[in-house]
């Protein structure tokens, strides 16, 4: 049997009218997602990083206000999908927690409700002094040695 142009008509539009502005949404929301993961990422290892420099103060300084005050310089700029985050900073003890909070940018991207996306992380460092700690468990097994060798003479 033979077919004729005549007999296919204009399937091939109405398929594309459909299948084009689909294909572009979807792409459009993958590209927004890949935003937010972005700046989630990001979230965590710039909290890492700010408590891991804080931590490393010496006693007696403001570790919280240092994390605070150079958090900023630590983002510099890599948000571009997200809002530049809120620093929360607290010290207890030895420990320095980083929290921040980002906003995806969404305002005209997409037809969901006007709820902002929010992504927040919280890390917490402490600084171990390693070498001191080497130091500390190799004097102990010294003078157990000397102490062995001691009462078995």
């Amino acid at each position: 049997m033979l077919i004729r142009k005549k007999d296919l008509g204009g399937y091939f539009t109405l398929e594309a009218a459909f299948l084009v502005p689909l294909t572009f949404f979807l792409l459009a929301c993958i590209i927004h997602m890949v935003f937010l993961e972005y700046g989630r990422c990001l979230l965590v290892q710039d909290a890492y990083v700010t408590a891991f420099r804080a931590s490393l103060l010496k006693e007696g300084e403001d570790r919280a206000a240092f994390a605070r005050e150079n958090a900023a310089w630590q983002f510099s700029g890599r948000y571009f999908g997200n809002k530049t985050p809120e620093v929360t900073a607290t010290v207890s003890g030895a420990d320095v927690t980083v929290g921040l909070k980002t906003e995806a940018r969404r305002s005209g991207f997409d037809l969901t409700s006007a709820e902002a996306w929010t992504s927040g992380v919280s890390m917490r460092a402490r600084f171990y002094d390693m070498p001191g700690h080497i130091r500390r468990v190799a004097r102990i097994a010294d003078l157990i040695r000397a102490g062995v060798r001691a009462v078995a003479n």
